[in-house]
């Protein structure tokens, strides 16, 4: 954890900077525990330049879906009579955790990958990746449903997927912001990853 970084010293807790950094500093949303910024942290402090880390990076996969019980979660209406729709803007930008074998929901599109990123002394505190979509199936998109792989050397050895089982990530959800948006069989669409340190949000755009 960061505070732990934040209070060990060379020549105290350690007698010279190292050469590996095994951490497991990952929530749901891959960035909530705010992996960069403590590995960005060790690498000044504590880690030789040409130290390795394990995991070497992360890859997350997302998909837009239609469903009702999952937007609901973020959204209110009337409520015994009272319109409550209005405290809609204060809802929190913060992802949902979810275990999607537990909610109903529709993909509009196959899984994509969405953002890639490797960790290391030069990794960004903030990105974007831009990716082209088709839909698959039609429907409103009422957010993303996301997980992901942590990578060694490239390739995965840990997915947060719903098909992975005995992981206690579990799926990620979350909800589209701004006007209602129903995607259109076969139409292409523009969707935008973006991370800052410890939030991942996605934007989206008909191409």
């Amino acid at each position: 954890h960061s505070q732990a970084f934040n209070s060990m010293q060379l020549g105290t807790d350690m007698p010279e900077r190292a050469d590996v950094l095994v951490c497991e500093i990952f929530d749901a949303g891959v960035f909530g525990e705010d992996a960069l910024w403590t590995i960005q942290q060790a690498y000044d402090a504590l880690l030789k330049p040409s130290a390795k880390v394990i995991p070497s990076g992360a890859r997350v996969w997302a998909a837009p879906v239609e469903s009702k019980r999952l937007a609901g979660y973020f959204q209110v209406g009337e409520v015994c009579g009272f319109d409550l729709s209005p405290f809609n803007r204060l809802a929190d930008s913060r992802l949902l955790q979810i275990d999607l074998q537990r909610h109903e929901y529709q993909m509009l599109t196959d899984p994509f990958v969405a953002l890639e990123i490797p960790f290391g002394a030069d990794t960004p505190l903030s990105g974007r990746r831009d990716t082209q979509i088709t839909v698959k199936t039609p429907g409103r998109c009422d957010g993303f449903v996301f997980w992901y792989e942590l990578l060694q050397d490239g390739e995965p050895f840990l997915s947060t997927s719903a098909e992975q089982s005995g992981t206690h990530w579990r799926q990620a959800f979350l909800p589209h912001r701004g006007a209602e948006e129903t995607l259109e069989m076969g139409r292409s669409y523009g969707v935008s990853t973006q991370y800052q340190r410890y939030l991942l949000w996605f934007e989206l755009a008909r191409r």
